[in-house]
């Protein structure tokens, strides 16, 4: 490595050594730079936590107005925030599962457009990012407070110790629902407890901003639109959640682990009708509001080299940045996601990809969506098989980034370029098959953990058709 900033990157002490991909493998090398403060698999804990249906938009760092996330914030003022990252699903299952493989929903085949409510499991062929920390000797915590993430659909593997909906929601989602700060309590029973003196990989899945919502100190009043009284209500979760974060960050250095990297992202975002009577929710549509979630690393580490990131990325890429972080080796052909440790620690430009594709089966709508060069084209398959007209698939064409509300469907002015970007969806689509067995899929959902969707609202609407 000749150049400046390989050789500041060095200096600088956060790695165990050089990353040499070798025969498609990244592959951690050398000797560790003597520094306390590096990010290194021998001594560094991994806090990643996942807030449920958390917009970007909504959270101070990425330029939301109202003061909600300051805490959050200033983890990000003090690491590296990724300014447009695109989750690969607008719905929790689908998505918790392609960030933490890397694989693509379509080839974890985990999403399904013909059968509701899914009964879809992340198949057990696909390594998960708890089976490559255990196996970097990690002790590996994972709690869930979504049911879509239970040990049922097979999220429990690799971790020595899974908690989900099984055991928090004893006699209903809805009456029973567990806030933040008691996942954080049972966390830190775990770092007592099991985990007391070992290096840590914890994977906190919280679901305070998904509906339905806590009553959170005084009623939210002024609004007199629905969707406003909403939103506000929301903002209330996310400034709960802000709390919770700020409590854990400082009793991790309390405790003596402030050598921890921490992640934070979110598995899609949430609609307020925005965008119009469509925009509501997440799920079944795919307009800006559920796509673009925060993305996260902060580190004690980090603080002297922080900075934003404008590039798009994907969800996908989380695993493999934090993995190649900290020198723990991953099979890069295998995944779908790329790494953008290298460009983070030599401060080079991360380059976007050229498209990025995004997909829903969700309540047996089978909508796709493709992202190149600040263009969006939404096709719906379902509803010309509905209408039975066998023609081709519904499209909407957005200049995204120039009508962030997308109110103007451009398919007819950009006939062109409605065209070219249906053909490149189709050749992903085709190419990027599903690689898990059809019979290997599917899972028995027990009426316990059906009370528990139905409360998030993935079941009930589609029980009622």
């Amino acid at each position: 490595m000749g150049t400046a900033a390989s050789r500041a990157w060095l200096q600088r002490g956060w790695l165990m050594g050089l990353l040499t991909v070798c025969s498609g493998a990244v592959l951690a090398c050398g000797d560790p730079v003597a520094s306390p403060a590096r990010v290194s698999r021998e001594t560094t804990d991994v806090l990643w936590l996942t807030i449920c249906t958390l917009r970007a938009d909504h959270l101070g760092a990425y330029g939301y107005p109202e003061p909600v996330s300051p805490r959050i914030d200033r983890l990000a003022e003090s690491g590296f925030l990724f300014e447009r990252t695109l989750t690969q699903a607008p719905w929790t299952r689908p998505s918790i599962a392609s960030m933490v493989t890397s694989v693509y929903p379509r080839r974890l085949g985990i999403d399904d457009s013909t059968r509701w409510p899914s009964d879809r499991a992340l198949n057990e062929g696909f390594e998960t990012a708890a089976e490559y920390f255990r196996d970097a000797g990690y002790y590996t915590i994972g709690i869930t407070t979504n049911p879509n993430t239970n040990a049922t659909f097979h999220f429990d593997q690799g971790y020595d110790h899974y908690e989900g909906t099984e055991r928090l929601w004893r006699t209903g989602y809805a009456e029973h629902k567990v806030d933040a700060d008691q996942v954080v309590g049972r966390f830190l029973e775990q770092l007592r407890g099991p985990a007391k003196d070992k290096k840590v990989f914890a994977h906190l899945v919280l679901t305070d901003t998904h509906a339905p919502y806590r009553e959170r100190g005084e009623a939210v009043e002024g609004a007199s639109e629905p969707s406003k009284r909403r939103m506000r209500r929301y903002d209330e979760q996310i400034r709960f959640v802000d709390g919770v974060v700020h409590d854990l960050v400082e009793t991790l250095h309390r405790i003596g682990r402030s050598d921890t990297l921490i992640v934070i992202n979110s598995d899609h975002g949430e609609g307020f009708r925005e965008a119009g009577p469509l925009d509501h929710g997440h799920g079944e549509h795919l307009f800006n509001s559920v796509l673009w979630v925060p993305f996260i690393l902060h580190h004690p580490a980090f603080a002297a080299d922080a900075r934003r990131i404008s590039a798009r990325v994907e969800n996908v890429d989380v695993l493999p940045t934090v993995l190649e972080l900290l020198g723990i080796p991953f099979e890069a052909d295998g995944l779908d996601g790329r790494s953008h440790a290298r460009a983070l620690v030599e401060r080079t430009t991360v380059d976007s990809k050229a498209s990025s594709i995004v997909e829903t089966g969700y309540e047996l709508v089978d909508r796709s969506a493709i992202l190149r060069d600040g263009w969006k084209l939404i096709v719906d398959a379902a509803a010309d098989r509905e209408a039975g007209r066998g023609a081709a698939p519904e499209r909407q064409l957005f200049r995204y980034r120039d009508d962030p509300l997308e109110g103007s469907n451009l398919t007819m002015k950009q006939a062109e370029l409605t065209e070219a970007l249906f053909l490149e969806l189709t050749r992903w689509q085709a190419e990027f098959t599903q690689r898990a067995p059809e019979e290997a899929l599917h899972v028995e959902v027990s009426e316990h953990e059906r009370e528990a969707l139905r409360a998030l609202g993935y079941v009930e609407q589609a029980e009622g058709r």
